[in-house]
């Protein structure tokens, strides 16, 4: 693997090495303490240990006669910056679906939102489905509002939209 994105996350996929990352959290540690609390032989952690090393995730010196680990968080920021691309899809707030729905259940005459009404998100695109964040109106309280657009659009025609409902 080429790739040190494609390093770092097959590094992650194996619970072991990830359980390992969570240990070197607290502090640096002897291979010997890392191995510790695993039920496998020590050369099975320090392969585990090198496949670290190898996506940068962790560093080893040796202290002596011991060999030390310690845990790189830099190595994560190319990873965390990927999956920070994917943040757009916030999972959808269903209790304040249900309580929207069952409103507009009960009173189905078109309703206009409050004048202060500001949707959270600044534009939506082709064919995802947006306007699933909480949205608050001047008296702080929260609905969620679920829609499948077609067209890109801007804030204000989300409001007229959304009083269309």
């Amino acid at each position: 693997m080429s790739n040190p994105l494609d390093q770092v996350f097959s590094a992650l996929a194996d619970p072991t090495r990830r359980a390992i990352l969570a240990m070197l959290l607290e502090d640096d540690m002897a291979v010997t303490d890392v191995a510790e609390p695993f039920l496998m032989s020590l050369a099975a952690i320090s392969k585990h240990l090198s496949v670290l090393a190898e996506a940068g995730l962790i560093t080893q010196e040796k202290r002596g006669r011991v060999k030390w680990c310690k845990l790189e968080p830099d190595a994560l920021r190319a990873a965390s910056v990927w999956m920070q691309g994917f943040g757009q899809f916030e999972a959808v707030d269903l209790d304040g679906l249900e309580r929207f729905l069952a409103a507009e259940l009960q009173d189905p005459g078109p309703s206009d939102p409050p004048a202060s009404f500001v949707h959270p998100e600044q534009s939506c695109h082709a064919a995802w489905l947006c306007c699933t964040n909480p949205v608050r109106d001047s008296s702080g309280e929260s609905s969620v509002v679920a829609g499948l657009h077609e067209q890109t659009h801007t804030p204000d025609l989300q409001n007229q939209e959304l009083a269309g409902l």
